[in-house]
């Protein structure tokens, strides 16, 4: 089950573009500068905007990866 998995995302990787790249490390700078942020009185009217932004980012790279092609259920 697990190596069905890790391989079905491996898969979806392997089709990643360059764009798709840039859009999963913008996602995890986002993260980041959420959590750092979250402490700074002045950056923190614009959380919920960094947050939104992340959440958008995560869910396209989840789709991406998952996302059925001819070539999801290849060996």
């Amino acid at each position: 089950m697990m190596k069905n998995f890790v391989g079905r995302i491996m898969q979806g990787v392997k089709e990643f573009s360059v764009v798709d790249f840039a859009v999963w490390k913008t996602a995890l700078v986002l993260l980041g500068a959420g959590i750092g942020a979250s402490r700074a009185e002045k950056i923190k009217p614009y959380l919920p905007v960094l947050w939104l932004i992340y959440a958008a980012a995560f869910v396209y790279t989840i789709y991406r990866t998952f996302r059925e092609t001819e070539n999801t259920y290849q060996r």
